[in-house]
């Protein structure tokens, strides 16, 4: 996977409704929790999100907890460190918190989306035949799978995705396209990679997301793995 660094200010990366993963090295409060960006002022260098969560459940970290913080959009990642200033229920009644941003934010572009390893089952509707067949991912990125499957299609034709990610993400009938194949000799079963054609930007970002957790709790498994032979 291809990186690139470069320095950019604040107002050019951070955006209202961008999700964050927020990293916490606190002994007390040590963690990843998700967020995402309620209100900037870029006067003031404050941020306002939405209070961490860790499945599923909101976190009120104390003034002073010192953060490191990742903004993830479809092909790049803004990297800052912060410090949580206060935390409070809004006037719309939402559980919020406080945090501070620097001048200027550390971009890495990536070439393409990561990939993870990812086992779910599923089914797609192949459009030239209108057949269903059934699926089982062996990877999976915002803009596409990797997907083995005993029915056999050619490059470039389309199909209908159905699958449930996880609890909060499902497929549902999203229209896609088969970019590339390959036949497993043993198994006589067809990998294909997907690309997905007609996918909610809403889904995307929520993909997004997922996939950075599970590629953070990826590496982390293999350095531990690397730590204890």
């Amino acid at each position: 996977m291809a990186y690139f660094n470069t320095q950019i200010k604040a107002s050019e990366g951070l955006r209202i409704g961008k999700p964050l993963i927020i990293d916490v090295s606190d002994p007390l409060l040590e963690g990843v929790y998700k967020s995402s960006i309620y209100d900037i002022d870029f006067n003031k260098k404050v941020m306002k999100i939405g209070m961490p969560s860790s499945q599923g459940q909101f976190v009120p970290l104390p003034a002073g907890t010192r953060l490191y913080v990742k903004m993830v959009d479809k092909s790049s990642m803004y990297v800052f460190q912060s410090m949580v200033i206060s935390y409070e229920k809004d006037q719309e009644g939402f559980l919020v918190t406080y945090i501070l941003f620097p001048d200027n934010l550390r971009k890495i572009q990536r070439r393409q989306f990561v990939r993870v390893p990812f086992f779910v089952e599923g089914d797609f509707i192949r459009l030239k035949t209108n057949e269903t067949h059934k699926f089982i991912t062996k990877d999976l990125s915002a803009g596409g799978l990797l997907m083995v499957s005993p029915c056999e299609m050619t490059v470039s034709e389309k199909v209908v995705v159905n699958m449930v990610v996880c609890e909060s993400i499902t497929l549902d009938g999203v229209t896609s396209q088969i970019v590339r194949s390959d036949r497993n000799v043993q198994t006589k079963h067809w990998i294909y990679g997907v690309e997905f054609k007609d996918l909610p930007r809403s889904i995307e970002d929520r993909i997004v997301r997922y996939v950075f957790v599970l590629e953070q709790e990826y590496r982390k498994k293999i350095k531990e793995e690397g730590a204890n032979p």
